[in-house]
């Protein structure tokens, strides 16, 4: 029976010794916003806090919009707690993503996502989508590329009928090389018979 109770003991013991290291890894406790979450207004800045001091040399922490760009600044530290200016871009799901070091040295590198409904987009943003209306610059723009364009029609079919302009001498040419052949045949022929 002692060695029973012996054996269970040594077991917890085992137990508890190599859990300890995983129970000292700095881990995520708490975000805003909160993790899985649709938000209707988007928060001026996303915070984390975990379970240890942060180590500013080792803490990173990146917001990625779902139209791939950064939506955050360099994160603020203090102690537990990491906060980063946030600017949303576009309606979607935002990826928060940290790595943090535990005082043991075990690196976390985990992430979790968060939603902004089409409410909660900047009235600046819907504003420069909106009033992104032609102006009189493209047109401007197009006569002149129009006008380029006819230019260079105009000059092209000019240089073409130059070309073609000069272009019949070898004709000339190629009749003087039959004729001298021939009239060279001729009088080659004549010598013979004499």
């Amino acid at each position: 029976m002692s060695r029973t109770v012996r054996a269970l003991l040594l077991a917890v013991a085992f137990v508890l010794v190599t859990a300890t290291p995983a129970f000292a890894h700095n881990s995520l406790k708490s975000s805003t916003p909160a993790k899985g979450t649709t938000l209707d207004a988007a928060p001026p800045a996303v915070s984390l806090t975990f379970a240890e001091a942060l180590d500013p040399t080792t803490t990173t922490v990146t917001i990625t919009a779902p139209d791939g760009t950064g939506a955050a600044g360099k994160p603020e530290l203090a102690d537990k707690t990491a906060t980063v200016a946030f600017t949303p871009t576009v309606a979607g799901e935002y990826k928060v993503a940290y790595s943090v070091r535990s005082h043991d040295g075990y690196v976390s590198n985990e992430s979790f996502t968060f939603t902004l409904s089409a409410a909660a987009v900047p009235a600046a943003t819907k504003v420069t989508t909106t009033t992104a209306a032609p102006t009189t610059e493209p047109s401007t723009t197009a006569a002149t590329t129009t006008a380029a364009a006819e230019t260079h029609s105009d000059t092209h079919p000019a240089a073409a009928e130059t070309d073609t302009g000069s272009t019949p001498w070898w004709p000339w040419a190629l009749g003087g090389l039959v004729v001298l052949f021939v009239g060279g045949g001729i009088v080659a022929l004549r010598r013979r018979k004499a």
